[in-house]
């Protein structure tokens, strides 16, 4: 975990041996491009379906939630790679580079932000990613290091917390 970089790839889906593969032939040409190796991205909307949203959405209707306490990653705010996609663009950065958020997180930690913030009593039983009957195998540890685009960039992420608070206030006004 905590990958930068330069890291070697071992992918275990399909989707991330594709990825490894066009990103391997982009870099063997040396062609002059940008790649970004994207962490699991989440919005601020109340019903976005992503990460926060759907677990909000579960808190609100189910009193006991089964949730991986084993697999990481860095979550990144939506806005933070809008932004820091214009920001390379105008500099005309080239090379690899992972956008993620500053927090290496698991699920379980996530939920646990998510209950303490919107005071909910909804019991969460931590377990193995491998116990969801999934279509394929979920690597446990896929987060990511920000520190190469944030010393390029000097760009901050914003944390988590913040953005749960701000779609918590967002539910109090609707």
């Amino acid at each position: 975990g905590n990958y930068n970089e330069k890291n070697k790839t071992n992918p275990i889906l399909v989707y991330g041996n594709q990825k490894r593969l066009l990103e391997n032939y982009i870099i063997r040409k040396k062609l002059p491009v940008l790649i970004f190796r994207l962490a699991k991205v989440y919005g601020d909307k109340r019903n976005d379906n992503t990460l926060i949203s759907n677990y909000i959405k579960q808190i609100k209707t189910t009193k006991i939630l089964k949730v991986a306490n084993d697999q990481y990653f860095s979550p990144v705010y939506v806005n933070d790679v809008v932004k820091v996609i214009d920001q390379a663009a105008r500099r005309n950065l080239t090379g690899l580079y992972n956008i993620a958020g500053n927090q290496r997180l698991s699920r379980f930690q996530i939920l646990k932000m998510i209950i303490k913030v919107f005071k909910t009593s909804t019991q969460i039983i931590p377990c193995s990613i491998d116990d969801f009957k999934l279509p394929e195998k979920r690597p446990k540890d896929v987060s990511m290091s920000n520190s190469l685009l944030k010393k390029k960039l000097g760009y901050k992420f914003i944390n988590i917390k913040f953005i749960i608070k701000k779609i918590k206030l967002q539910n109090k006004n609707k």
